[in-house]
């Protein structure tokens, strides 16, 4: 997703951080399991790194939190995070 926005939006996109270790990263911090990412904008412009978790909010899949974290965007799988439940749509009522 961060490759259609940074193609759409002419800017590049660098990737800050994958796997690291615990050291640089809290404890808890899914970095460590390679289950989180921290991205940025060639240039640091915060509009456009705005711009890029704006777009990635919308279009990665249920599972995923991405949070601006000051000068990056920080993308974890979210274990937590249930998916939407399919409600059933109830027939239309015809009023006349």
């Amino acid at each position: 997703a961060a490759c259609v926005w940074s193609y759409r939006a002419g800017v590049d996109v660098e990737i800050n951080s994958v796997e690291d270790s615990v050291g640089v990263h809290l404890a808890t911090s899914l970095h460590s399991v390679g289950l989180a990412v921290d991205l940025d904008t060639v240039g640091d412009i915060a509009a456009d790194t705005r711009a890029l978790g704006d777009f990635l909010r919308l279009w990665l899949p249920v599972g995923y939190d991405v949070v601006l974290e000051g000068d990056h965007v920080h993308v974890e799988a979210d274990a937590h995070r249930r998916p939407f439940a399919s409600v059933d749509t109830p027939e239309p009522v015809n009023l006349v």
